[in-house]
C-alpha cells in the first residue's frame, strides 16, 4: 500500500493537472496505441491473404496482396514513429516536472548542502538523484 501512495505522489508531481500538456500527450499516446493494435490485426490479415495466394499458386492476387502491404506499410510506420516520438515527449515531460520538483525540495533551506558535507553516508547525491528520475521517467 505504502509503494502505490509512493507512485501516485509521483505522477502528481509529473502530472501536474487534468489540463496540462502531459495528459494531452497521455491522451494521444492511447490513441497511438489503438491505432497500432487496430493496424496489427490487419497486418496479421493481410499476411494471411498473402500466404493463401501463394499456397493457392494465385500470382495475380499474391501481387496486388503485396501492393497492399505496400501502401500499408506508410501508416504502420507514421504510427510507430509517432509512438516512439510519444513515449520520448512524455518522458522528457516527466523528466522536467521532476527535475524542477527536485530542485526545489534539495536547493531549499540548505538540505542539497547538509547531504553532500555533513553527511558522508550518501556518495555523489546529485548523481543518484538524476539516475533515478531518468530511469523513472
Amino acid at each position: 500500500m505504502q509503494f502505490i501512495r509512493r507512485v501516485m505522489k509521483l505522477i502528481k508531481i509529473v502530472i501536474p493537472s487534468w489540463k496540462s500538456k502531459e495528459v494531452l500527450h497521455l491522451v494521444a499516446l492511447t490513441i497511438m496505441l489503438c491505432l497500432w493494435t487496430y493496424l496489427s490485426i490487419k497486418l496479421a490479415a493481410m499476411n494471411g491473404g498473402i500466404v493463401k495466394t501463394i499456397v493457392d499458386w494465385d500470382f495475380p492476387n499474391f501481387v496486388k496482396g503485396c501492393i497492399f502491404m505496400m501502401a500499408f506499410s506508410i501508416p504502420s510506420s507514421t504510427v510507430n514513429s509517432s509512438l516512439d516520438y510519444l513515449n520520448r515527449r512524455i518522458a522528457l515531460l516527466y523528466r522536467t516536472n521532476l527535475v524542477e520538483y527536485f530542485n526545489k525540495q534539495y536547493l531549499n533551506k540548505m538540505v542539497f548542502y547538509q547531504i553532500c558535507n555533513l553527511d558522508e553516508r550518501i556518495k555523489n547525491p546529485e548523481q543518484i538523484l538524476t539516475q533515478d528520475i531518468d530511469k523513472w521517467s
